[in-house]
């Protein structure tokens, strides 16, 4: 383990080096496509804070959570405190309030850090779900080069033509582009999440799997009875419930009132939605695990075949590509899943997700 003041330092300074760059990305990036965007948003650069007094004090968190912070270790479960403490825009946030405690800005900022945290769930779950996106990219480019040595085979034994080769390389070319497409996707997202972090952008910290939904949790959702609870707790409700105590114009508190109301009503669409969401996402795993099975027992079959002289080792190849692709599926749709309960779980704690 790396020493505790070292990794303090290293970390102060990624997250002033995050702090220049000033990274923030787009809430829906995971909702737009199922592999990461390249484009991020680039924010305007926020004041740097003094990193050596801007932490929390000793006794926020136990000796075991403060070593589990500074390690270089990435959990899913520890992505909050990690946004709470070492993201450039929440510990600018944090050192900006100090400076005007007269305003009444801390609300607006824990949404902030809140929205960060979601982003960051996001992120890591989208880099998990490309590392299975390259691994069907890369199974199907050994199949088709594979394909690609038999039809020269053919070629050479006057069963297939020039242009069959041509052809078939052609797919291998545009394979090896996907390919090299999608892992600079990966990385592009690797090097963010690392910057929101507090890690430096060239970081290598050992990343942890995600964990997999509840699936037992799902059954006893009640978005009717949450709705109190999520506008209760909603960022911009409580900001417009806020400002209606100072105001004196009858005009502006009318105004105030409705967006009081238009809020709630988001907030219970938004919860609903999301609710929507979820149980959209069990049921395209439900099928996902379907296809799966299927796809086992054509493999089995494929083996069987294979064994006994009645099928080429390219028959087997294929199915076993298709078993992989379905087992990698099945993990993607239980990401899309995860952070479907996760969309659902922050709107309760009052971020709005959905309008």
């Amino acid at each position: 383990m790396k020493n505790r003041n070292r990794m303090i330092a290293g970390r102060r300074m990624a997250a002033m080096t995050a702090a220049l760059l000033a990274v923030s990305f787009p809430m829906n990036a995971l909702a737009a496509a199922n592999s990461p965007d390249d484009n991020t948003y680039q924010a305007p650069e926020a004041p740097a804070p003094d990193y050596n007094k801007d932490l929390s004090p000793e006794f926020a968190y136990t000796a075991d959570k403060w070593a589990s912070l500074r390690d270089n270790v990435m959990e899913y479960g520890e992505l909050a405190d990690l946004i709470h403490e070492y993201n450039p825009t929440v510990r600018s946030n944090r050192s900006a309030y100090k400076d005007q405690k007269g305003k009444d800005l801390n609300d607006v900022y824990d949404q902030q850090e809140a929205k960060l945290a979601y982003q960051a769930q996001q992120m890591m779950i989208s880099l998990e779900q490309a590392r299975y996106n390259i691994t069907d990219l890369e199974n199907s480019r050994n199949l088709l080069q594979t394909q690609y040595e038999f039809t020269q085979a053919q070629a050479a034994a006057g069963m297939a033509t020039q242009m069959d080769v041509l052809t078939a390389k052609k797919s291998l070319q545009d394979q090896d582009t996907a390919i090299l497409s999608a892992k600079k996707s990966q990385e592009n997202v690797h090097r963010n999440l690392c910057l929101m972090l507090g890690w430096s952008a060239d970081a290598q910290p050992e990343i942890r799997s995600v964990p997999e939904p509840d699936l037992s949790r799902i059954d006893s959702l009640d978005p009717d009875a949450d709705a109190q609870t999520a506008v209760s707790n909603n960022y911009d409700v409580k900001y417009y419930e806020k400002k209606a105590g100072n105001l004196t114009s009858q005009d502006l508190i009318e105004s105030n009132q409705a967006a009081i109301q238009n809020a709630k009503d988001t907030a219970v669409r938004s919860l609903k939605t999301q609710y929507n969401t979820v149980l959209t996402a069990r049921d395209v795993l439900n099928a996902a695990q379907s296809q799966l099975a299927v796809a086992q027992s054509d493999l089995s079959k494929a083996a069987a075949s294979l064994a006994a002289g009645q099928s080429t080792s390219l028959q087997y190849q294929t199915a076993s590509n298709a078993c992989t692709a379905a087992e990698n599926d099945v993990n993607t749709k239980k990401l899309q899943l995860l952070l479907a309960l996760e969309g659902y779980d922050w709107n309760v704690k009052g971020l709005t997700t959905s309008n």
